[in-house]
């Protein structure tokens, strides 16, 4: 209890020599505080759930895009035998 009390510097009239300090209140700080932290964390645990999701699906594509490149290459073997022999009849 050594701390002496702020001073107001007020006049008759109820208002005062100096403005107020211009900022934001304490508790506002905090609120805007408190609204980024959750956003940086829904946003990680987004990227997170992306990640699982494409981890997930990613053995799958691998699997589909080896089939599809085989069926390629296996038309493509028809094409070129069909090709050599309607050749050979003429």
């Amino acid at each position: 209890m050594t701390r002496t009390p702020p001073t107001l510097d007020m006049r008759l009239d109820g208002s005062f020599n100096t403005p107020p300090r211009a900022g934001l209140p304490l508790s506002y700080k905090m609120m805007i505080g408190g609204i980024l932290v959750a956003l940086t964390a829904g946003a990680v645990a987004f990227a997170a759930l992306a990640l699982w999701v494409l981890s997930m699906a990613l053995p799958v594509i691998i699997v589909a895009g080896l089939f599809a490149w085989g069926m390629m290459r296996y038309r493509r073997w028809q094409a070129m035998r069909a090709a050599a022999g309607s050749r050979s009849l003429y």
